[in-house]
């Protein structure tokens, strides 16, 4: 019973929307999770109690942002300290961190000597890699965009890209940052030499597709897309080349170029119904549009 009763305390502390502040110990929950990482920190309270769950957040590179916990605390004449209410041996301190996770406080220098907490846990070695490990900086960049944090995925991948530029997966993860943040002509380049060294990735067709479609450049994109459909052997994937393609022609009001492609979505729509019903829409917005 103990042991879930800490569970179910520390999970309702990540998993919330909550947010709270104590101008006294300046507890300010206004750092999002991911800004967070390799940092002591604390979640909001969530009872009349001013009980606050504290620990440390860090990237395991197979399963994520991951708060450890270490323990609780409560504030008494604007001091933090510690309840030392968790048994170590029998609670669940590790939580992978969701897109839900509240905001969190970083605890200051001061905090930290208040709660006995040195600058990282000892057990953070076993997580360390060297600075130049490609695998490591990869997997940073990848966690960092499964979450939407792209911004933050492109100083380790950018470090990665430098050493070792077609590392296996490091290509798509850096265009894939620089597309979701909208700066296409910056992975255009990147995709292209990828796609020079590895021409069978249909991955790199999509992202560079998209890329072109983006910035309107619809010449481009339709050579880019015919050649990944060709490549290709997942028709979901090429199902999604092809509606991103109809949907810029859709755009551009281009209802002859819009109908070859609309029925190109349509010949893969088995694998990826959802992308029909986009081209159902664009048709029945193109037949509103006089000749």
């Amino acid at each position: 019973m103990r042991k879930l009763l800490h569970t179910l305390l520390v999970l309702l502390l990540i998993q919330t929307y909550g947010f709270s502040q104590n101008a006294k110990t300046k507890l300010n929950f206004e750092t999002k999770y991911y800004d967070a990482v390799d940092k002591w920190i604390a979640f909001p309270k969530q009872t009349q109690d001013s009980i606050f769950a504290y620990g440390f957040i860090y990237i395991d590179q197979t399963a994520g942002f991951t708060f450890q916990l270490e323990d609780f605390f409560t504030v008494k004449k604007d001091s933090l300290i510690s309840l030392s209410k968790v048994d170590k041996q029998s609670t669940i301190l590790k939580n992978r961190l969701e897109s839900n996770t509240s905001n969190v406080h970083i605890l200051t220098k001061k905090q930290r000597q208040e709660l006995k907490l040195p600058n990282e846990p000892e057990w953070l070695g076993f997580y360390k890699k060297a600075e130049d490990d490609l695998e490591h900086l990869k997997q940073l960049g990848y966690h960092y965009n499964h979450i939407g944090a792209c911004q933050n995925a492109l100083k380790p991948l950018l470090k990665a890209y430098a050493i070792n530029p077609h590392y296996d997966g490091l290509e798509f993860e850096l265009a894939y940052a620089y597309n979701v943040l909208k700066q296409y002509k910056l992975a255009i380049p990147i995709l292209e030499k990828a796609i020079k060294n590895n021409s069978n990735n249909h991955f790199f067709y999509k992202e560079l597709g998209y890329a072109y479609a983006n910035l309107k450049d619809a010449k481009n994109a339709e050579k880019v897309y015919i050649n990944g459909i060709k490549v290709s052997k997942d028709d979901a994937i090429k199902c999604e080349m092809a509606v991103n393609m109809s949907q810029l022609f859709f755009k551009l009001k281009n209802k002859k170029k819009f109908k070859k492609w609309a029925a190109i979505t349509r010949s893969y729509g088995k694998s990826a119904p959802q992308y029909i019903e986009y081209i159902d829409y664009f048709e029945k917005e193109l037949e509103k549009i006089k000749p």
